[in-house]
């Protein structure tokens, strides 16, 4: 029994074409596409789509979606800091710089 809008994370575009909305995808794209049309103010997750097992083509092409991910998995396996190693170096007669460390 599906009782909340994030039920449909686990519903293939294939089961909805099976059970009579194959029209529904004359208009759009994909499941996600349809339910952001009919639901806009959901926080829809894109990597929790299971479309045939794959997510949307194109969608790993933007940063914000690979970092998603990222803090998703790093929250699991229980990463609460990032320490980010930036390398550069700058000299000048005064000083010289060969890291920065940042935490996050």
């Amino acid at each position: 029994m599906y009782c909340q809008l994030s039920d449909w994370y686990g519903i293939t575009r294939k089961q909805v074409e099976d059970n009579g909305g194959r029209t529904l995808f004359l208009q759009h794209t994909s499941l996600e596409d349809a339910l952001r049309s009919c639901f806009p103010d959901f926080d829809w997750q894109t990597s929790r789509f299971q479309e045939e097992g794959s997510t949307p083509r194109g969608y790993w092409n933007d940063d914000k979606a690979k970092r998603r991910l990222l803090d998703k998995i790093g929250r699991q396996l229980g990463v609460k800091t990032v320490c980010w190693i930036i390398h550069f170096k700058i000299t000048s007669p005064t000083f010289t710089v060969d890291r920065l460390v940042l935490n996050s």
